[in-house]
């Protein structure tokens, strides 16, 4: 009998941003046809009610949606903010989000990674960014965190999802590989998937512990105020094709520290 491989993950060879960039483009179609579709159960139901419970301390006025993919949750802030500005590393991403978003007067968008983003954007700072599910998929986390620091005002929020760097090896398969260890920064290549689906599109993800990213954030001028492990209650868990053991995520909230 053949192994089944669609679940296995293995240790990536040097990726670069321009590798990155073409992998979200080639699942750019099959992504927004999952979400659109309210098929990744997880977005739906357990990363978008996080969200919007950390959103409620922030000002809503200016928002950038920092690796907005194809627009969703864009859509879904500029339903509640001022103003929302969306950015992607992903060309083609950002192609179907302006489509999805046509005629929505609060949205603009941008086909960029944060860094170069940053640097370019000459506007308003922002009162709010949001990283959903991006911070693991980020190759220079330095980076990306003072990019973000520097879009906020003094006192901005800054909100992400990741992937919970404690379960998620286990959720993925990978925790008694040889080539892990919880304490490094691995990149690591897998199927893209969700509970209630799997696909042959290969998706590159770092692993990184948890103090990494405390370290990183405080590096960059933040300060976590407030941390969630989100998980569905049980009526929503019965429409998992599997029980949750443990949490899969973590959110969290963090204050640009004013200089």
């Amino acid at each position: 009998m053949n192994e089944d491989k669609s679940h296995v993950s293995i240790p990536a060879p040097h990726k670069t941003v321009e590798q990155l960039k073409h992998e979200w483009d080639r699942i750019a179609p099959f992504r927004h046809q999952q979400l659109s579709g309210n098929r990744d159960l997880s977005y739906r139901d357990v990363l978008l009610p996080a969200i919007y419970e950390l959103l409620e301390a922030g000002n809503l006025h200016d928002v950038v949606d920092l690796g907005c993919g194809t627009g969703e949750l864009t859509k879904e802030l500029a339903l509640r903010c001022g103003h929302v500005v969306g950015v992607d590393l992903s060309p083609a991403s950002i192609a179907i989000a302006r489509q999805e978003c046509t005629g929505i007067q609060n949205i603009s968008l941008w086909a960029s990674s944060v860094e170069r983003f940053s640097d370019d954007w000459s506007g308003s700072l922002f009162s709010v960014a949001v990283a959903n599910m991006v911070l693991m998929d980020c190759l220079d986390l330095d980076g990306f965190l003072n990019a973000a620091g520097h879009l906020l005002v003094d006192d901005g929020h800054f909100i992400a999802t990741i992937t919970h760097p404690c379960y998620w090896p286990h959720y993925w398969g990978y925790e008694s590989a040889d080539w892990y260890s919880y304490g490094n920064e691995l990149a690591i290549e897998s199927p893209f998937r969700i509970s209630a689906e799997q696909s042959s599109f290969i998706t590159t993800h770092v692993h990184r512990p948890l103090s990494q990213y405390i370290e990183s954030l405080s590096k960059s001028g933040f300060h976590v105020d407030r941390m969630l492990e989100p998980v569905p209650d049980e009526m929503t868990q019965a429409k998992f094709p599997k029980p949750w053991a443990f949490p899969r995520f973590i959110a969290f909230r963090a204050r640009r520290i004013s200089e």
